[in-house]
């Protein structure tokens, strides 16, 4: 029953934006955080190429996406909200468009330090301020 209640209070607080504890970056047990994002902004500017770099996070704290052009892989540590990525490995295919999307995104994974989960949206936080934004995919 407790299990019931505890989906269901996780889909309102999703539907609503809420936050719930433990679910806000709070930790490596955080529902919210494990899923896939799509980027929609990437220093302040937003992300108009056809098909947007996404993340997919998932157990243990493993991750995998798209960068514009290549896929990549990895792993994150989570401590509070704090995230850091590890080197990511990346395939090296050669695009025509995408290579410079691709380039800033993987230097905005390596400077995040932090995150924040408000409703559907994921910010990647450096020492400066915001790097990216995601929505849920």
């Amino acid at each position: 029953m407790w299990k019931r209640m505890l989906a269901l209070a996780l889909l309102v607080a999703t539907l609503s934006g809420a936050t719930l504890p433990g679910c806000n970056g709070g930790g490596s047990t955080s529902a919210s955080l494990k899923r896939e994002w799509t980027l929609v902004e990437l220093n302040g500017e937003p992300i108009t190429v056809s098909k947007p770099p996404t993340l997919r996070f998932s157990e243990p704290n493993r991750l995998s996406g798209f960068g514009g052009c290549n896929q990549l892989s990895g792993a994150y540590t989570l401590n509070g909200t704090g995230l850091t990525f590890s080197p990511l490995i990346m395939t090296k295919m050669a695009c025509g468009k995408g290579m410079d999307v691709e380039q800033a995104f993987a230097t905005a994974l390596g400077a995040t330090k932090r995150y924040a989960i408000k409703g559907t949206e994921l910010d990647l936080i450096g020492e400066s301020g915001i790097l990216a934004r995601f929505r849920i995919s």
